[in-house]
Formats: C-alpha cells, structure tokens, sequence
C-alpha cells in the first residue's frame, strides 16, 4: 500500500457536506437535514400518528403503534439478555453493548424488531435464515451475539451444542414473551435519540460462498447515509415504498431505515411475487419501488397487461446490479413518466452515487462522496486506466469485526474499498465486483468478448496467427479450415505415405462439403456447415428440401422444430416466448430476469447479468455479446436469485 500523504488526488468529489449544512436535494435544491433516525420515527408519530411506517404479509403498524411496540419489545430483549448466566461476550467493537439477531423469514417482523430496536442501546442483526449452518454458527460465535430470534431448530441445536450461553427462541415464543411485558405507563423504558458515535447494526458482506465478514454501522454513519438517499433517492416523507426482497439483504434493510428515517412508509414482502406486484402497488397506493433491475422487467410485464395497476408509480430505484439499457427502455416504453434510478455502492460504504440513463455503466457520484482508481500498489492510476475503485464517504464503517476476518477496510487515510474494479473516465465512475474477468475491448480490434469464452476466442485467434485455424471435430462446433484430427489425416492421404509431418500440416484443406457459407463476419470465422444443411454459418439455405435458417428449419420464415413455432430454434411454451434461447416451463416466461419454472433466472440484462438460466438443466447458456462497461457492472447470480426467491446472499446492500 503506498503512503497516503503521497497520493495524488486525481478524484473525483465532491465537497462534503459537513456538520452545519446538508446535501442538496435532487428535486428541490433545498439542503436535506440529517436528522436522527429515532427523531425522526417519534416526530412523525406525534404529528401523524396513524401514518403507516410498516407494512407486510404478517400485518401492520402506524407510527404511533410502531413506537409503543418498541417498548415492549426492548423491554423482552433486554430481559433475555439480563436472564443469562453465562452471556456471550459482544465483538469488542461494539463497545459492550448487547446484540441481538434476527434470522426469520418474515420480512414483516424482522423490519419491526430491527426498526423498534433503533431508539434504545442495543445492536441488531438480520442473520439469513437460508444461510448454510455452518455460517449461521460462525457469525453468532465470532460476534458474541447474545440473543437470536431463530425458527431453525438446526441452529438452536448446534449452538447449544458448542456451549453458547445466549438464548434462542421461535418467533412465537418472542412474541410470548413481548406480550408478557407490563405496558403500564412508565413501566418500560422510552425510546431516544442516541449518540452518533453508537452501533446500532451489525452486518455482513456475504453469506453463502464465503465466510461472513461482519461490520458496524454506528448512528452518525447511517444518517450521513440518509441524507445521501434523501438528496438522490426520493424517499420522501409520507411516500409508500415498496421493497419485495428480504430483510436480510442489506438493499431491502436500507430501504427500510431510509423510509422510516424520512417519515415514509415501508412496504415489505417475504419473497417477490410478480404475479401480486401489480395488484399490491394499487391496493397500497405505492408510487416508489427498491429493488434488484430484475424487478423492472416484472413492472414492464405488469404494465403490459394491466397499466391501470400502476399508473401511480412515480420512481423505481435499483440497487445490486446494473441497470441495462433494454429494461430501462422497456418500462420507458410503458411508463414513460416514471422515474428510473441505478444506484451504486457497497454495505459498508454506503450509496456512491448512481446512473439514470443508457445502460448503467457510467456512474455519476454524489456529492459529498470521493472516489479514486488505484493500482495494485495503491498508486492512482491515469484517467480511463483500470484499477482499484477506492471511495471515502462519511457513511463508510469504520471497519470489519476483527473476529471474523483480518481483511482491512479502510487505508489510515480513511479511503476504503471492497475490490470492485473499475475505471474512472470523464469525471464519471464505471466500477463492478470482482472475481469475473473484465475483458478491454481496446485490446481486441473493438471487439469485446464474454468472460471466458472471450479468452478463449483469443486463444484461438493467436493460434491462427501462428498457422492456421483450430479444425471441426466430431460432434463440436468447428471452425472452417483448420488443423483437426480428421483434417490433417485428409491431407495426408492426398499427399501419400511418403509425406512428412511438417508437409501434412502445411498442404490446403479441401473440404468435401463445399465452402462455408460467408456470414459476413472476419473474425472470428464463420461456424462451419453440417451435411445435410443441418446447421449453417450465414443466409437461409435449403438442406434435404427443408427451408433453413442458421441450420433451424422454418416455415413461412417462421423458425419452427416440427411444425411448432421457435425462438431461435428452441420450442416455445404455450404463448410465452422462449427469449433469446432459453426454454421456457409451462406458460412462465424465461426473459430477462422474470422467474422461469422451478424458480430459476432466465435474465440476460438483470442482476444475474450476462447469463441465461435453463430452469430445466440449470445450465448457464450464451447470450448477445454486450460491451465491456456494461460486463463491468454485472452481479453475482447466486445473491440475485437469492433476492428474487426470498434468501438473501448479500455482499452490499447499499450495492450495485
């Protein structure tokens, strides 16, 4: 790492807002106040008490009735705690104070313990319940979280099982003890605004391929994250949000703070359901939705078939992946008055700033927020160079719970980073996660490949460089004139006995099957044709008397497999088309991020990225070429379909 006070500033920032005056809003200019969390929760239920702060499948509260359950529910958690005669010990980051997690699957309860633990000292945790064991036990150990609200009764075994002195109870046994709470007046204590420099959640960055690495985010850390929201994010005071994924995933458990934090009302949902999206966006007159893009394109469908659902949709924030052009167009194309915003950040950093057009890849950041590129060594690199995407943001943790990783957040000179690659160009940020390889369009004649198969398209073009192209092989797709197996032992029956190695590889190949067709491309070369006209590289042919287009048969121009019609040589389902390849199952559409059978992704520009899912073989299968900024930005498929089937596999929340 280089020493900070030689580092250049080639940034890009803005000036911080800093205590006495707040972040502009957006919309109307005006400075945002931050203003305290529980502050702004007893503010609204004094002046609207029947404001609707959450709600979910489970039920319901107003503010008023929000700040009464939170009594009660402090006063059952401390109990817990106080009753334990061997209490574990709290990370010593937390400074003491006691922790308590949540790890149901009901997003409606986990949100009101989480919201109703904010006003009182204790930390909170959401702990995903469809975490692997091993990982559920290795967080509650190595943070010394002393009560867990937990429906698995695997957890409650093992932990018990390796000594933990904590308490674990279901849901309803909390709900027992909450209700046997005296509610006299006085009785419990009040909630209050705290300290900033207090924690008051614990957080992880992932949770399902790797260890849980956990953080702290102290009050005046997420209210300096609240003002970025609120200056970028519209979630304005009184306004219904939607956020379908689970708590646990910190993109839904920042909307819900942000929501209560600025007087609106939360919407929560144990799992998304695009069939009650539409239905629930107009019963509950919601007119701001947070979600992963692949959401986008369920509003696009839903718009479709029944606009009159969502005409009070004003915005939709995204957040966990980039926002592609094409779902941005499709629900402009629908709803062009609606409001589409890609944001980009990390859990522990917070929101980074975000990109309202195109197709996500240029990310404009906020002010107040700092962004630098840095290479390997910790040096900046030169404007439109890849690196190190480093920010430093007030929001930012001040770091990871020592006890479950040794990994540092932070540089001493308060820049931070969670590894996302990227390049900063024009004042403007193009970052992504890393662990995928980012291939340089500039580096291959302007034409950008796709991960792996990129690589290995240029592997092959080296070869071809070195004397010739790789030939077809038995059952493969080949390539038109190369050195195979079967090609060379051609030439050198032309050439006799007496030919040597050296002369076999250097004769012409002469097919038997006649030229490949010319598909108009120079490389990489055409596919090469099948007998039979059973597979082509370019323009319809006729193979056997069957009209062929790309060796599928067609009939009237209409691709069809036995009469059926195709998408692209795979049968279709009913009247759902199967996009860009992917098989559709039963009459559920297989496109761009909507839910194919068996809950599995088929999205090719949603948060599982450049991927397709076959629900049937739960193979990934090719898609489109896109651009190398826009591979940049790309998520991991395992958190998106996670969000979208109600789990939770989370490396940022505030993430994109």
């Amino acid at each position: 790492m280089a020493d900070p006070s030689l580092i250049r500033t080639d940034e890009v920032t803005a000036p911080s807002p800093g205590p006495d005056r707040g972040i502009p809003n957006r919309l109307t200019g005006e400075a945002e106040v931050t203003v305290p969390i529980t502050g702004a929760m007893l503010d609204v239920a004094a002046r609207h008490p029947e404001r609707l702060a959450i709600v979910g499948p489970d039920g319901r509260l107003t503010y008023a009735e929000l700040v009464a359950d939170s009594r009660r529910m402090f006063a059952a958690v401390d109990q817990l705690h106080a009753a334990q005669t061997r209490p574990p010990t709290p990370a010593r980051e937390t400074g003491g104070i006691p922790i308590t997690a949540i790890s149901v699957t009901s997003a409606f309860h986990t949100a009101r313990i989480v919201a109703g633990l904010a006003g009182f000292r204790a930390v909170s945790a959401t702990i995903d319940p469809r975490w692997p064991l091993t990982h559920r036990i290795a967080v509650v150990l190595a943070t010394g979280i002393g009560v867990v609200i937990s429906d698995q009764a695997d957890l409650a075994e093992a932990l018990h099982a390796r000594g933990w002195g904590g308490a674990i109870l279901s849901l309803a046994e909390f709900m027992q003890v909450e209700a046997s709470v005296p509610t006299g007046a006085g009785s419990n204590p009040e909630p209050g605004v705290r300290d900033g420099d207090e924690p008051f959640l614990l957080l992880f960055s992932s949770g399902t391929t790797s260890n849980p690495k956990a953080f702290l985010k102290t009050r005046r850390q997420y209210r300096a994250n609240v003002a970025v929201s609120a200056a970028h994010l519209e979630p304005l005071p009184g306004v219904a949000t939607l956020a379908p994924g689970p708590v646990s995933y910190s993109l839904t458990l920042y909307a819900l703070i942000e929501c209560l934090a600025t007087g609106g009302s939360a919407h929560v949902a144990d799992a998304f359901d695009p069939v009650a999206l539409g239905r629930r966006i107009r019963d509950e007159q919601i007119t701001r939705v947070v979600a992963v893009p692949a959401v986008v394109q369920a509003l696009t469908d839903v718009a479709r078939r029944r606009r009159h659902d969502i005409t009070g949709l004003e915005v939709v924030v995204t957040g966990g992946a980039n926002l592609p052009a094409s779902l941005r167009a499709g629900l402009r194309a629908v709803l062009p008055a609606v409001r589409l915003i890609s944001y980009y950040g990390a859990a522990e950093i917070g929101f980074i700033g975000d990109s309202r057009d195109g197709d996500g890849t240029f990310i404009s950041v906020y002010e107040g927020i700092g962004a630098q590129v840095r290479d390997d060594v910790g040096a900046p690199v030169p404007d439109g160079e890849l690196g190190t995407v480093w920010i430093r943001a007030d929001a930012c943790s001040d770091g990871y719970i020592s006890a479950t990783t040794t990994e540092p957040l932070k540089d001493p000179s308060g820049w931070a980073t969670v590894h996302d690659q990227g390049r900063l160009v024009d004042g403007r940020l193009r970052a992504g996660r890393p662990g995928r390889r980012h291939h340089d369009h500039r580096r291959t004649q302007g034409r950008p490949h796709r991960g792996r198969a990129g690589i290995r398209r240029d592997a092959g073009a080296r070869r071809r460089l070195r004397g010739g192209a790789r030939g077809p092989r038995p059952g493969k797709r080949g390539r038109a004139g190369g050195r195979g197996r079967r090609a060379r032992q051609g030439r050198a029956d032309r050439l006799g006995a007496g030919a040597t190695r050296a002369a076999v590889r250097a004769a012409p190949l002469v097919s038997h099957r006649g030229p490949a067709p010319d598909c108009g491309r120079q490389d990489p070369p055409p596919c090469h044709h099948r007998a039979g006209g059973r597979r082509t590289g370019g323009p319809a042919v006729s193979g056997g008397g069957v009209p062929t287009a790309h060796g599928v048969p067609t009939a009237g121009g209409v691709p069809t497999a036995g009469g059926v019609p195709t998408a692209r040589g795979v049968p279709t389902a009913g009247v759902a088309l199967a996009a860009r390849g992917v098989p559709t199952a039963g009459v559920a559409l297989a496109a761009r991020g909507v839910l194919a059978a068996g809950g599995a992704l088929a999205a090719a520009s949603t948060a599982p990225a450049s991927l397709a899912f076959d629900a049937g073989r739960r193979r990934p299968s090719a898609q489109p070429r896109r651009s190398a900024e826009a591979r940049m930005i790309r998520p991991d498929f395992a958190r998106a379909r996670a969000y979208l089937l109600g789990s939770a596999e989370d490396d940022g929340g505030a993430d994109g």
